[in-house]
């Protein structure tokens, strides 16, 4: 991840390359542009950690916790649960109640934010 990715005055990353093959622009919370503005800017790179390192850290980690099954990417899953049950809503997921879906994509677009959501549905 390279720092000019991140626009703080947005609150976005853009991602040069998703799964799907295209950049995507993501939306960061104030808490997460904090984070970022914390660090010290030591070069291009805003972790300047090699993916190994990253790897070996985390089945370390895993190992330790005994949770062989769990897998890195869980951890999005996990976090967008809790914004839910915390009665918030990503730009992009569903706004009403019953309306929830288990991967909403939580894509920046004008003027998103994250939000609680207003909607009063059944």
């Amino acid at each position: 991840m390279r720092w000019q990715a991140i626009n703080a005055r947005a609150r976005t990353i853009t991602i040069p390359l998703a799964k799907n093959g295209h950049p995507r622009t993501v939306l960061l919370s104030p808490r997460a542009i904090q984070i970022f503005d914390d660090l010290p800017r030591h070069g291009e790179l805003v972790f300047p950690i090699k993916p190994t390192a990253v790897r070996l850290a985390w089945e370390h980690l895993v190992q330790r916790a005994g949770l062989a099954d769990l897998r890195f990417h869980d951890l999005r899953h996990e976090a967008v649960s809790r914004f839910f049950e915390a009665g918030l809503n990503c730009p992009g997921g569903s706004t009403c109640p019953g309306g929830f879906r288990r991967h909403p994509r939580c894509d920046a677009g004008e003027g998103a934010r994250w939000h609680r959501p207003s909607c009063h549905g059944p």
